[in-house]
């Protein structure tokens, strides 16, 4: 991980709109009367995905340099991060180098600059997509090029999304933040990191592919893609709560002090968790448990209104704003309880019972402590706990919390308590 990463990043909520879809206009325009009520559901940032020019397909960028004449043009673009950044909020773009479109500007004026198998043909090393060419990057004057497209698109935003950074070689990593450090301190690096499957079949065709552990040491946060790939298989009742926990509490041992996860339910490659979790208050429950886990959280646009429908990233396909029911007072609440700092700096110890199908997180920090306990499936029950004997209040719902002999009742609503809260009676 990158050495001056700030562990406060864990307190940030990450709010994604894809431009085409977060309103029936799809433009930059369009989402500035948005800003307000994002920023009051509790965002620190937005994440745009990528409105450069492509061939239809969401990653076949024509030109990384240029703003899609469908969203708007670079002064419109403009104009919203300025108004992002009036609200009090930063801003994340998705950045797109491992490939191009097979009719992009960059092939046109280099193409040299692009991967070329056995028999001299440009090809895609790993995921073989029809619109688009991988980049090769032995070329240095590549790392040159995209590092100035970096500085043009750091004008404007706070810091990059990196589409499958784990399969670019590091040192370029190294050299981008580098110099971006120099112009912007502080700018915030983002890796889309890979599931287990396409590491080991990039590995196994000769090609590098970076671990998380290795990625972090040039990214402020990685997607956690391992955590979503096992929470799929406890959706489908495949393995126990015991073990989609232990991968969270594995991380805690193998990444360095600072790392940061970008914990999400959904993203915009992914099914919608309301299409999954059919049961309001177990995605109520399963919202809770995102929030209070150590990471920078990521809300998908929709998220907060329960949307069912996965949204098309190749056509306008806008988000049903109406959909409900709606989570924005829960995740309102949820975001206070995000910016206490124990959950940034606090020691992290988080348990299963696989019984009852129950979570729950610790955070202690000297005599500070925060607790949640989440039961996953909506069965009540009696949870364990190692906090005083007293009346303390849950911070969700201002419903009180009663510890006798070192446990509480919960029922099929999430509970998170402080020792900041609690009753003299």
């Amino acid at each position: 991980m990158a050495k001056s990463t700030s562990k406060e990043l864990r307190g940030k909520v990450i709010y994604s709109s894809f431009v085409r879809n977060h309103t029936a206009e799809g433009t930059f325009a369009a989402i500035e009367p948005d800003l307000e009520r994002i920023r009051a559901l509790g965002a620190d940032i937005i994440l745009l995905m990528p409105f450069y020019p492509t061939d239809g397909g969401h990653f076949a960028v024509k030109d990384s340099r240029a703003v899609s004449p469908e969203y708007g043009d670079l002064e419109s673009f403009r104009h919203l991060a300025d108004q992002i950044h009036s609200h009090g909020m930063q801003l994340i773009i998705e950045i797109i180098c491992n490939h191009a479109s097979r009719n992009s500007l960059l092939l046109i004026e280099h193409p040299e600059w692009f991967y070329k198998d056995s028999e001299g043909r440009m090809a895609n090393r790993t995921l073989h997509k029809p619109d688009v060419f991988d980049l090769d990057y032995s070329n240095q004057a590549l790392w040159d090029y995209q590092i100035e497209t970096f500085q043009q698109w750091a004008k404007y935003a706070d810091g990059f999304s990196c589409n499958l950074a784990p399969l670019i070689p590091m040192d370029f990593w190294f050299k981008a933040r580098n110099a971006l450090e120099k112009v912007k301190p502080g700018f915030i690096w983002l890796a889309d990191t890979l599931e287990t499957w396409l590491i080991i079949e990039h590995r196994a065709k000769g090609f590098s592919a970076y671990s998380d552990g290795e990625t972090f040491q040039a990214f402020d946060i990685c997607f956690d893609s391992q955590f979503h790939q096992v929470f799929r298989s406890y959706q489908k009742g495949e393995i126990h709560l015991s073990s989609l926990v232990k991968v969270i509490e594995s991380q805690d041992a193998m990444f360095p002090d600072n790392y940061c996860k970008l914990r999400f339910l959904e993203n915009y490659m992914t099914q919608r968790i309301k299409s999954v979790i059919s049961n309001n208050s177990i995605l109520r429950t399963w919202t809770a448990f995102l929030y209070i886990l150590k990471g920078a959280v990521l809300i998908c646009a929709g998220q907060e209104y329960s949307c069912v429908h996965t949204p098309n990233l190749t056509s306008k396909d806008p988000v049903d704003w109406e959909s409900g029911p709606d989570l924005s007072g829960l995740m309102r609440n949820l975001y206070k309880i995000k910016k206490n700092p124990i959950i940034s700096y606090g020691a992290f110890y988080i348990t299963a019972n696989n019984r009852t199908d129950t979570a729950t997180i610790r955070y202690i920090a000297g005599d500070k402590w925060l607790e949640g306990s989440f039961s996953l499936k909506g069965q009540p029950g009696l949870a364990d706990t190692f906090v005083p004997d007293g009346h303390y209040l849950n911070l969700l719902d201002y419903s009180p919390v009663n510890v006798k002999n070192g446990k509480y009742g919960m029922d099929a609503n999430p509970v998170v308590f402080c020792s900041d809260y609690r009753s003299m009676n």
